[in-house]
């Protein structure tokens, strides 16, 4: 079944259901469920917007539909109005669709339904779908053929009466106004109706002055159907009317009154109204008026609207003079020609003959309004696309093409946006598609360049232009040309190829020249060689690529585009020239490089270096070069980013060859890293660096680079470490590294630029000092007001490792360590990357396929660990494991399904596999002071440790985990006591408060310990300072009770809100202690 049955198959279906769906709506209609049909007239307007794409698959079904519909809609005017507005709205849909004139085709031709009509019209509650359904019925019934009055007297009357109401209400140009001016528009120009049309225009007329601008619009785009009427008398007797009374009073208007505020529609209409006006004065001869026209047109429009004269109107503008033109060809030719030359001559170039080829026109800055030469050049682009245009306008067409394809803001400053080379581009495709190959040859024949410059013309739009939209319209030019005329002009160009030759290269230039090759200039200019590989000459290119590189005006890339490109031309073998494209010897060009960059143009540096590294300079060049280089100056506050690129790739190309370093070249290196870490400078930084370290020259001081990398210098940081590494301060480097007061993400950098500079590999020897620095990065957790900041520098070791496995291997127990740690710690990136390179270091290929879930599978991460703990770990890292796993499972801050997954996990360990014992024993151990310290000099880490550990404990013993009798319950209690009153930290009293509580009701937990941990909690509840801290511990005392002894009479007095409020006496602790002792 082919693809065409399958449409048909389809639209039969979609018919069917809309068959369908129409038939319900008609037979629920007289129903009272509203909703239902509502939603059933939904399904229906989606249903016909299927045919959008192809519309002529309803004109099968048309007629029942449209009878259906009417047939309901005529039915419940009177029972159900509101449904009326719904059904009235799938006519709408459907003439969006189909077109209004097909569908009106399908009414009903009952002319009796007139009247209806009208009093469905004054009703004052019909809404815009109803109102376009009426007018489009009655705009078909009143085209009948016998006089209107023989149905009703007066009725012409009665519609143009409604019919001008409607003119005035409805001013918006919305549907149903559109529908409006058809209906008036075939009413009075019927034979019977020539005295309505009379009475409109002369009413219209003398209310014009007072008019508002919204009726004004409203008459002028009545005006616009009624004058297509060219066959009607009455039509041609009025246009004259039309024109003087009201079309050139606003055009007046436009020019003598600047308060005159019109919107762009209205003058639209003003201008497609005028030109047919403009017609009907050439069937009658009357030129004057024509010219009138015409003069309104230049000096009311595109001279005096000035911002307004928008791109929409240049458009208008334009085709209308062309329509003009063509109305002229067929009656006066010479007048015809005359106004072709009188519209050219606004873009004011003396130079400009017609028929005449001029290669060198001059747009003069003075002379250029965007406005008008965008309205001329696309009057000349239509001329040519209707073939109004005569033979020898051709030349003076491709001329205007020549002199403005290229105009930009990088040639006139104020010449904003590509409108005018857009334009240039279609008078151009319009020229070439109107000529036939005759018409080629004869134009070779009398300008032997022409068609070369044209061509070259469009390559240069291809690959030069800045905007994509106007390099995809220079392809459409490309196409056009090469398809009409590529097979003759390519055997002009290579006379030695045959015909079966210049037909393969003209399809493969079309196949070269796509849009995706010109999606970026970069792309764009990749054409230019494979043109060359073609056949084409390289001198094709050299001016556009000589201009390219030297205009200041152009952006910096493309610039550099123009550098790079010009110099591998440069550097090809010699071919033949171009016609009409100048031409520049190498040390020409390169002399030109050398002139800017002594005017302090520091951008052409950049190409300077480009011709220096394709070794064209020659040894007098070199030397000014030299001097250039000696004196240039860099200055970060004052010069630019890619002033800083230029100079750098001059550098990269020079100092290769150089004897000596230019004196200046430490502070210039110095100043431009100070810019900031951005990717072009990093490219040529690096580059230079390197050199530097290869070739063991000392040009700039490594004791500097590093004094400015440890105040932050990240671009350095990122490009220097091998030159520094190769002066053999690495231990200086790393200093900056280890020092936490050194911003984070310059030693990031460091570390990640170490890593890649230094040797790491067990033949060249791997330092110990750097593997020493490595680990210790591992334990970097620097806070600061950013948060975790050591992350980043962490995150940076472990790319390290990542980069070189065998010196991960290297580093064996004590790496293992620390990836344990990591692995079990909240941090997503950095805790599955850990995990990784642990199994990876270990050889272990178990996780392997689950890697790529870990960021958002917690669960399957946290299986794959804990079973890497009980199945891969050796025991020497059980306590690393904890010091990570601690952070997430006790986290008091952090994704709660992290949390509570890795908390699922430990408990595990904990009843499953170890036991709680060896679990809680671990926990111990993370709460240990170290001796002779004081929990507050301790570091933040540690002190955060404490808090996970103590929460992970009051987790686990939540959860119902019970502890053997011969766990060491007594130091439990010590570590936790020594936390709680070492500190004023609220968190870690409140946490420790919950394992005093869990100690205090622990049936295998010694009497003596469980009278320590309730006496302990007893005097916090009364003389704690901190009232949050009593709050605290009053609750544990209360769910100490409500556990042991639910019906305690001290359970009361705990339990009261105001009993932390204020510290309680000594009498008020002995009552507590007596009461939780005794339970």
């Amino acid at each position: 079944m082919d693809g065409g049955e399958c449409r048909v198959l389809r639209a039969d279906v979609a018919n069917s259901r809309l068959e369908s769906l129409l038939l319900e709506i008609s037979a629920d209609s007289t129903t009272s469920n509203l909703a239902k049909v509502t939603e059933k007239i939904t399904k229906a307007v989606l249903q016909i917007n299927e045919f959008e794409l192809l519309p002529k698959l309803l004109d099968s079904h048309l007629q029942s539909y449209v009878d259906t519909i009417l047939a309901s809609y005529s039915l419940l005017q009177k029972l159900n109005p509101l449904l009326c507005k719904h059904l009235a709205e799938l006519i709408y849909v459907l003439t969006k669709v189909r077109g209004y004139k097909v569908v009106g085709n399908h009414f009903p031709n009952d002319v009796y339904d007139v009247p209806n009509l009208l009093e469905v019209l004054n009703s004052e509650m019909i809404d815009d779908f109803e109102t376009y359904l009426n007018l489009l019925w009655l705009s078909t019934l009143v085209m009948v053929p016998f006089p209107l009055a023989s149905i009703q007297a007066g009725l012409e009357n009665d519609i143009a009466e409604v019919a001008v109401r409607f003119m005035t209400i409805r001013t918006n140009a919305s549907k149903s106004q559109l529908m409006l001016l058809i209906l008036l528009s075939n009413l009075v120009t019927r034979p019977d109706c020539s005295h309505l049309l009379s009475e409109y225009v002369e009413e219209t007329s003398q209310d014009w002055v007072s008019m508002d601008q919204n009726a004004k619009l409203g008459h002028l785009m009545a005006f616009n159907h009624i004058l297509k009427r060219y066959s009607n008398q009455t039509v041609l007797d009025l246009a004259p009317i039309i024109y003087s009374k009201m079309v050139h009073l606003d055009f007046t208007q436009l020019k003598h009154n600047p308060s005159y505020n019109v919107n762009s529609i209205h003058v639209l209409y003003l201008i497609k109204v005028s030109a047919k006006i403009a017609r009907i004065a050439v069937l009658a001869d009357d030129f004057a008026t024509v010219a009138s026209i015409l003069n309104s047109y230049i000096h009311d429009v595109v001279d005096s609207l000035g911002d307004r004269f928008d791109a929409k109107l240049r458009e208008s503008t334009a085709k209308n003079l062309c329509k003009i033109v063509s109305f002229l060809n067929t009656k006066a030719v010479n007048y015809a020609s005359q106004l072709t030359w009188f519209v050219t001559d606004q873009l004011r170039i003396p130079e400009l003959r017609c028929g005449s080829f001029v290669d060198d026109l001059a747009v003069s800055s003075k002379n250029l309004v965007v406005s008008r030469y965008h309205t001329v050049i696309l009057f000349l682009g239509f001329l040519a696309l209707t073939k109004s245009a005569p033979f020898e306008m051709v030349v003076t067409i491709l001329s205007v093409f020549h002199s403005t394809c290229t105009i930009s803001k990088s040639t006139f400053s104020f010449v904003q946006g590509s409108q005018l080379r857009d334009a240039s581009c279609f008078a151009a495709w319009a020229v070439i598609r109107s000529l036939k190959m005759e018409d080629f040859s004869k134009l070779r024949g009398a300008y032997p360049n022409l068609w070369h410059t044209v061509f070259s013309d469009i390559m240069r739009i291809i690959i030069f232009d800045e905007d994509f939209t106007i390099r995809r319209c220079g392809i459409a030019v490309l196409q056009e040309f090469v398809g009409r005329f590529g097979s003759t002009y390519f055997k002009i160009i290579f006379p030695e190829k045959n015909n079966n030759e210049t037909g393969a290269l003209t399809l493969h230039l079309i196949e070269l020249f796509q849009s995706s090759a010109v999606s970026s200039p970069r792309d764009a200019h990749l054409l230019i060689l494979q043109v060359i590989e073609l056949g084409f000459p390289k001198s094709l290119f050299y001016g556009s690529l000589f201009e390219e590189m030297i205009n200041r005006e152009v952006r910096f890339e493309s610039r550099k585009l123009g550098g790079q490109y010009l110099s591998k031309l440069c550097a090809l073998s010699p071919s033949c020239e171009w016609p009409g494209q100048s031409q520049y010897s190498t040390a020409e060009i390169v002399q030109s490089l050398i002139s800017l960059c002594g005017k302090a143009d520091m951008t052409s540096l950049y190409s300077l270096g480009e011709f220096l590294f394709a070794g064209l300079v020659n040894d007098q060049q070199y030397t000014s070069i030299s001097e250039i280089i000696e004196n240039v100056h860099f200055d970060h506050h004052r010069n630019k980013p890619f002033q800083a690129e230029s100079l750098l790739h001059l550098y990269n190309a020079y100092l290769p060859g150089a004897s000596t370093s230019p004196t200046n070249l430490e502070e210039n290196i110095l100043s431009i890293t100070r810019l900031g870490p951005l990717e072009d400078l990093f490219i040529e930084l690096q580059v230079m660096f390197d050199f530097f370290a290869a070739s063991n020259a000392l040009p700039i001081r490594p004791w500097e680079l590093i004094r400015y990398i440890e105040h932050g210098n990240i671009l350095l940081a990122q490009t220097s470490m091998k030159y520094i590494i190769s002066q053999n301060v690495l231990s200086t480097t790393q200093a900056i590294v280890l020092n936490p007061m050194v911003n984070a993400d310059t030693r990031a950098i460091l570390v990640s630029s170490l890593g890649k500079a230094v040797k790491l590999t067990e033949e060249t020897g791997i330092s110990d000092e750097f593997s020493e620095m490595v680990l210790s990065l591992l334990d970097d957790y620097t806070l600061t007001t950013e948060g975790d900041v050591g992350l980043k520098v962490r995150g940076a070791a472990l790319m390290v490792l990542e980069n070189h496995p065998d010196f991960a291997r290297h580093l064996g127990n004590e790496v293992e360590h620390r990836l344990i740690r990591l692995a079990g710690e909240p941090m997503d990136k950095l805790r599955v990357w850990s995990f990784r390179l642990l199994c990876e270091i270990k050889n272990i290929d178990t996780y392997k396929k689950n890697y790529q879930i870990y960021l958002s599978d917690y669960n399957q991460y946290f299986k794959d660990l804990v079973h890497f703990y009980n199945v891969h770990m050796s025991e020497d890292l059980t306590p690393a494991f904890w010091k990570g796993i601690v952070h997430t499972s006790g986290g008091l801050t952090g994704s709660n399904l992290l949390i509570n997954i890795s908390l699922r996990q430990v408990l595990v360990i904990a009843n499953e596999l170890n036991g709680p014992d060896v679990v809680v024993s671990q926990l111990l151990k993370l709460l240990r002071i170290p001796p002779q310290q004081k929990v507050a000099d301790l570091d933040q880490r540690t002190r955060k440790t404490f808090n996970m550990a103590l929460n992970l404990l009051g987790r686990i013993f939540d959860s119902g985990v019970e502890l053997s009798p011969e766990f060491l319950f007594e130091a439990l209690f010590i570590r936790t006591y020594n936390l709680q009153i070492n500190t004023t930290d609220s968190t870690r009293i409140r946490l420790a408060l919950k394992v005093f509580q869990h100690l205090s009701t622990s049936q295998h937990c010694n009497a003596e310990i469980r009278v320590k941990s309730r006496k302990r909690l007893c005097w916090i509840t009364c003389f704690h300072p901190a009232e949050k801290v009593r709050a605290s511990s009053s609750d544990c005392l209360f769910e100490i009770c409500n556990e042991l002894d639910l019906h305690n009479e001290i359970l009361t007095s705990v339990e009261n809100a105001t009993w932390a409020m204020s510290k309680k006496s000594k009498a008020d602790l002995q009552k507590l202690e007596r009461a939780y002792l005794s339970m």
